[in-house]
């Protein structure tokens, strides 16, 4: 006599001892998948910065033909880093969209947009980033180094802000950070442009109160730096890298 092959779902007993053991195997593989995750957003970080600090190179570089904007009419090979951070903006007098538009920021296709950071970000035609072209300002994730923009000078007794003008001669010293991880969030309540960041300095410095100092240790607990001479760095603590030239001096309106 033929016998008829019977089929037996699963019981209540193995189906738990199944999901337990796909649980197990999710709470083993999550970690892994989140640091790898991280991981890959730290380097695509440093791949972001390495494209400035090689667009600055090009940017200050003597026989350079990328415009400067404003800063080409500037005497002796001189510029402002506001210039060069507007081009990476691709606003104010760098702005390719139409006139009065206001354009959506991708991270998948801004260099200037952190990966690890807010996904949201729009510029608007007609304006530079001193004038808030990119908004909301919390979510901007990258600063540029304050020193290298303004500085103070004595003028009549008082000591006040004065526009930084870059020469070539800037790339001599490449161990001078151009751009870093920024917390946009902490230099809005604080009510500073979150472009901008400096350390705290020296009593006579413009910006030893820590006023301008807003980093951001997202990858890991460890901020990542682009400097003069092309390369990237990253670090647990920006101020204890001896190496990392934060008190460099540009002369202010380019005097000698």
């Amino acid at each position: 006599m033929l016998r008829r092959a019977t089929r037996r779902g699963l019981t209540l007993m193995e189906l738990l001892v199944v999901v337990t053991i796909i649980g197990a195997l999710m709470a083993l593989l999550l970690p892994t998948v989140s640091t790898v995750r991280a991981r890959a957003k730290g380097v695509r970080c440093m791949v972001n910065l390495r494209t400035m600090a090689f667009d600055f190179r090009l940017f200050a570089d003597e026989f350079s033909t990328v415009p400067r904007g404003d800063s080409d009419r500037l005497a002796g090979n001189r510029f402002r880093l506001e210039d060069f951070v507007d081009s990476q903006y691709k606003v104010g007098e760098f702005w390719t969209g139409k006139q009065f538009e206001t354009q959506t920021m991708s991270r998948s296709k801004e260099s200037t947009m952190c990966p690890a950071a807010a996904a949201h970000l729009q510029r608007k035609a007609g304006r530079p980033c001193k004038g808030q072209a990119v908004t909301p300002l919390k979510n901007v994730s990258y600063a540029f180094n304050a020193r290298l923009d303004r500085e103070a000078i004595w003028f009549r007794g008082r000591l006040v802000m004065a526009p930084v003008q870059l020469t070539p001669r800037i790339l001599e010293n490449g161990n001078v950070p151009i751009a870093f991880d920024a917390d946009g969030a902490e230099a809005a309540r604080r009510n500073r442009l979150p472009y901008f960041s400096a350390p705290p300095g020296s009593l006579t410095d413009a910006y030893h109160n820590g006023e301008y100092w807003f980093p951001a240790l997202r990858h890991r607990q460890r901020l990542n730096a682009a400097f003069t001479g092309g390369h990237v760095l990253t670090t647990p603590d920006p101020l204890r890298e001896s190496a990392w030239n934060w008190e460099h001096r540009s002369t202010p309106l380019g005097r000698p």
